[in-house]
């Protein structure tokens, strides 16, 4: 089977049994990657420690800025193994099943179930499924999996799980209903993109704030009304300007707490929810968030005079990726792809992945899954 490797031997000769290789530079560290052809997993079916266990060919995957920050060494209290292969985000076809499992059939698509939290006495329903979605083979948990409709491209699927999981939580946990007002920031990172649809889909009126200039016709084929340019103080000051006009914003959908929650509780209105996923800055790059007391404590004060919210949003539960995949196999959300790869198109997909300009998801699909998004 194939797995995606990567190393920081980048001086060398790539190893025998990569079939391919590309490297690329990652805040200033040179990393060498490739596609290895390394031992089938071991899968019987008949064995009664798979009773409840599937095999899964990867027919696509996808990289997320999650596995960027593994990659780099910064998810705190993580040891990953660069070894055994990267990826988070994949789609597979069900090759073999347990005799204990249920709903899922040899042929079947399926893509991971990245529900959170986990439930007390149950070994397999925590967190990110793997963090190593590029190995061609792998060996599941039956609950860990999602099917996956016939409307819905392989490619598409390769980039779902984690993004559109995560948002729709964020969209159900900020209560977006018909007719509210929603902030999303960040507006061109992968989770905004599925949260911005899905915001859209409920009927909701969406703005966005984004440092980037990049994607703004995109975000407006989206639903988004208007793209406030986070570096510009005009733009700012028409921001603020049209949230007290409607009296704040009903939600604000946040993907980094670190670069806009002081922006974003400020502008929330009465009753208002913040709910964001994480953080921008690995250890790296911002060790934590600068907010001085005075400033904090004005926040906080705010909050309490509007009977604000914050909540705080690790990936979702089972329900919210089914009715990510019912809506977009309905039409109802959109998949934003940047590009997508196959065959020897390894260094394109792993410049595309890490580029500063990329829109969307970047997709590897393995074998002859090739062809159009």
């Amino acid at each position: 089977m194939k797995v995606l490797l990567c190393d920081e031997k980048t001086g060398e000769r790539s190893p025998a049994h990569w079939a391919g290789s590309a490297t690329h530079t990652l805040r200033g560290l040179p990393l060498r990657f490739g596609l290895a052809e390394v031992a089938d997993t071991a899968f019987d079916a008949a064995a009664d420690h798979n009773r409840e266990y599937v095999l899964v060919r990867v027919l696509g995957f996808s990289l997320n800025y999650r596995d960027l920050s593994l990659l780099m060494g910064e998810q705190s209290g993580v040891l990953h193994d660069r070894s055994r292969g990267i990826g988070s985000d994949f789609v597979g076809e069900v090759v073999a099943t347990g005799h204990a499992v249920p709903g899922l059939e040899i042929g079947d698509r399926v893509i991971p179930n990245m529900v959170w939290p986990p439930r007390p006495a149950d070994a397999v329903s925590a967190g990110v499924l793997t963090n190593n979605a590029s190995r061609e083979l792998q060996r599941i948990h039956h609950s860990r999996l999602v099917p996956v409709p016939d409307a819905v491209s392989t490619a598409n699927a390769a980039a779902f799980s984690v993004g559109a999981q995560t948002a729709y939580a964020m969209v159900r946990r900020a209560r977006i209903t018909h007719g509210s007002t929603v902030l999303v920031t960040a507006a061109t990172s992968a989770t905004s993109l599925f949260t911005i649809s899905a915001a859209g889909n409920r009927g909701a009126t969406v703005y966005g704030v984004s440092r980037s200039a990049r994607g703004h016709d995109r975000l407006r084929e989206l639903g988004v009304r208007r793209v406030f340019d986070s570096s510009s103080a005009e733009d700012l000051k028409d921001l603020s300007g049209l949230a007290r006009a409607s009296r704040g914003f009903d939600a604000v959908i946040d993907p980094y707490f670190d670069s806009y929650l002081v922006t974003g509780m400020r502008l929330l209105g009465f009753g208002g929810r913040y709910v964001t996923c994480r953080l921008m800055g690995g250890p790296n790059e911002r060790p934590e968030l600068d907010l001085p007391a005075a400033e904090a404590m004005r926040m906080f004060t705010s909050m309490v005079a509007k009977n604000a919210s914050i909540h705080g949003q690790c990936l979702g539960e089972r329900s919210d990726l089914e009715r990510a995949l019912t809506d977009h196999a309905d039409g109802g959300l959109d998949v934003v792809l940047d590009s997508v790869h196959t065959g020897g198109q390894l260094e394109s997909f792993i410049h595309r992945s890490f580029s500063a300009d990329r829109l969307g998801k970047v997709v590897y699909l393995f074998g002859d899954q090739g062809g159009k998004p």
